[in-house]
């Protein structure tokens, strides 16, 4: 009996130590590898896109120059405006000369920009500029009407309206590469049912537009895809409807609203690529020139725009709800051109 009890008393004991052991080992884990350790401590982070606000005011006495503001925290209700920066002389390289600047836009990648400007030859036509030195490239060069610059979503081609043939007459939309080759062959007419498109806008994807074109005297908007088909007309009154512009998403289109063709009464207005959901944005009547535009900010939730008091320039930001109306001018600043850039990394 007492033999059993010392065989029994031995086998737990070594139970006993195996469990411990067992313990031991599954508490004890590995360190980390160095080489994982250094790839971590290696990692760096992604540099952040750097949105500006640009403008073009005067420089030099009678020269225009483009400015940019750096923008920070614009997913916030206050985002902050930095100094203005000067980006370059408008007729630094001689290509295009000290005129005001109509329209333009900068490419999706901030790299460039395309400006609606008269040229040294007299007639309105597109440059880009590299946006540094702004070594300006003539991109039509032509006697006839082209201007109202948009960029494919790739940066590297440009729609824009021009003339069918008679010098001033906005005619259809074409498209030419941004090095300005083979222009002859890429120009391409959208709809040569509209002799008259006023102004559009090129969707973020590149697959719709939305446009004003002349009915019974008043500018309506229509949208159409890129091949000229499913043309939807988007309003009907007898007012003015012009300068639509897509949001970055695509989901909504702003324009500007005239009763009784007066600038000096102009409201904001949206409405959904379908025509659904028409409401205007409550911030009052605006006194707008005719070639104002509105600008979505990057993520689309700001909207800037230039009203004119007491014939000067004034930059504008607001939300698309109406709420948040800030001025964002540095005093003194007459402003005749406005436009979001985002800089990609």
């Amino acid at each position: 009996m007492k033999k059993t009890k010392l065989v029994i008393l031995g086998l737990f004991l070594l139970a006993s130590c195996d469990v411990g052991s067992t313990k031991n080992s599954t508490l004890q884990s590995p360190l980390p590898q160095e080489s994982a350790i250094a790839n971590t401590a290696q990692t760096e982070e992604k540099p952040l896109p750097v949105i500006q606000l640009t403008y073009i005011s005067t420089c030099y006495g009678d020269s225009n120059c483009m400015y940019g503001m750096d923008v920070q925290g614009l997913d916030s209700e206050h985002p902050s405006f930095g100094a203005s920066q000067q980006l370059f002389e408008i007729r630094s390289s001689g290509v295009l000369p000290n005129a005001p600047v109509i329209a333009g836009r900068w490419s999706p990648n901030g790299r460039k920009i395309a400006l609606e400007a008269v040229g040294n030859n007299g007639q309105t036509d597109i440059f880009i500029g590299d946006g540094l030195r702004a070594n300006w490239l003539n991109l039509t060069n032509s006697s006839n009407y082209e201007g109202d610059p948009n960029w494919s979503p790739s940066s590297q081609t440009i729609f824009f309206i021009g003339s069918t043939g008679e010098p001033n007459f906005r005619g259809a939309i074409f498209s030419s590469p941004i090095d300005g080759s083979n222009n002859d062959q890429l120009f391409r007419k959208l709809d040569s049912s509209f002799p008259s498109i006023d102004d559009f806008s090129l969707s973020p994807d590149g697959k719709r537009i939305v446009f004003s074109h002349t009915v019974d005297l008043y500018r309506q908007l229509y949208i159409v895809d890129l091949d000229g088909s499913n043309l939807l007309q988007l309003t009907n009154r007898e007012e003015e409807h012009r300068k639509p512009s897509f949001s970055p998403d695509g989901q909504w289109i702003i324009y500007l609203r005239q009763p009784n063709k007066d600038e000096f009464a102009t409201h904001l207005y949206l409405v959904r690529p379908d025509g659904s959901e028409e409401q205007i944005i409550p911030v009052g009547a605006l006194d707008l020139n005719e070639n104002a535009s509105l600008n979505w900010s990057p993520i689309g939730n700001w909207i800037a725009f230039v009203s004119y008091n007491h014939q000067q320039g004034q930059m504008y930001i607001v939300h698309p709800d109406g709420t948040g109306l800030t001025s964002v001018n540095q005093s003194g600043i007459d402003v005749s051109f406005l436009a979001w850039r985002t800089i990609l990394p």
